[in-house]
């Protein structure tokens, strides 16, 4: 059992701190079909009267694969919602190890996952944050915790952290890859992100998803091939195909994680199913 808030020494913000700590939600996902996500207010916070939305992880979700509905995607990661125009911070001090944009062409609606910063943070770094048992007690052997952000604006990602992009397709999918990709150390609460709109955001509002994962190594994830890779496991713990049963283990894969053992979003949150109607005029 991890206790993060007992083994917690100082908290990691992903975003404004008055709002990351404000009236927040822990909200359940219910099983609706993808039409119905246009059907959300577009300023979920706003409308529903709080600061800060999170949840998701580990949810199934049928409703990624249209029709399909014998097919379950297991949510990897952990959907935060709030006001987009915050900044995103990196929440430690970190290296941007991947950066790049990518849509499947024609355009689709529904499809896209917007820009994408996979950031990479050294054991050292989070006895900063918690205490050293519980930081071991998670990585174990285990030197780098790597963090994916998710659905976030692509021209901005690129401006505000410095690197020029090339336009680069292959087979049905555009890429936007940095020119000269050089990792960059960056410091707990440099501004790096903001979010993207709905077309980067898989047809949902506006939020930030976010995946964490546990390794020894890492790649450099800036050739076509290990993104097209490295894409096939993010957003997913796993995929059960329910024709042939056949199930992807990413989770085991990817020594994937969840991101509620680093950030302490469950504190005096109120749970809520994450209902059309607002929950502010319920």
């Amino acid at each position: 059992m991890f206790d993060l808030l007992n083994n917690l020494k100082e908290t990691p913000y992903l975003i404004d701190p008055e709002k990351q700590d404000g009236k927040k939600v822990k909200f359940l996902m219910p099983q609706i079909k993808r039409e119905d996500l246009a059907k959300y207010p577009e300023k979920i916070v706003e409308t529903w009267g709080i600061d800060f939305a999170h949840g998701g992880y580990s949810e199934e979700r049928k409703f990624y694969f249209g029709e399909v509905q014998n097919t379950v995607f297991t949510h990897a990661g952990v959907d935060l919602f709030f006001d987009p125009d915050l900044d995103i911070y990196a929440p430690f001090d970190c290296e941007i190890i991947s950066l790049y944009w990518s849509m499947i062409v024609p355009y689709k609606p529904n499809q896209g996952s917007g820009g994408i910063i996979t950031l990479k943070i050294e054991k050292e770094e989070l006895f900063k944050f918690y205490k050293k048992d519980y930081v071991n007690k998670i990585m174990k052997d285990d030197e780098f915790l790597i963090m994916h952000l998710i659905h976030l604006d692509p021209s901005i990602i690129f401006n505000i952290n410095g690197y020029q992009y090339e336009e680069i397709q292959i087979e049905d999918k555009l890429f936007w890859l940095p020119k000269n990709f050089k990792e960059k150390k960056i410091n707990a609460g440099t501004v790096i992100a903001k979010l993207g709109k709905e077309k980067e955001n898989g047809g949902w509002r506006q939020h930030l998803h976010i995946e964490t994962r546990i390794v020894n190594s890492y790649d450099k994830y800036q050739d076509l091939e290990s993104l097209k890779s490295e894409t096939s496991f993010l957003n997913s713990v796993g995929v059960i195909n329910g024709d042939s049963k056949e199930f992807r283990n990413n989770l085991k894969i990817n020594k994937l994680v969840s991101p509620y053992l680093f950030f302490n979003f469950d504190e005096n949150s109120k749970i809520e199913n994450m209902t059309i109607k607002p929950y502010s005029k319920k």
